[in-house]
């Protein structure tokens, strides 16, 4: 399991290489996430994934 940084997004990868999520950062005037609060949704999708 990988979380890679793009960007504009964080991407959870399974070990095999599939994508299993994207997190899009934006402009947080607008109601977008910040990176730090994708980052930590990745994160957290990648908790879940793991303990599966």
């Amino acid at each position: 399991m990988t979380l890679d940084k793009h960007p504009e997004a964080f991407v959870v990868r399974s070990a095999e290489g599939r994508y299993l999520a994207w997190v899009y950062t934006g402009d947080p005037r607008a109601g977008d996430l910040t990176r730090d609060e994708a980052r930590r949704i990745a994160a957290g999708i990648m908790r879940l994934f793991a303990t599966q």
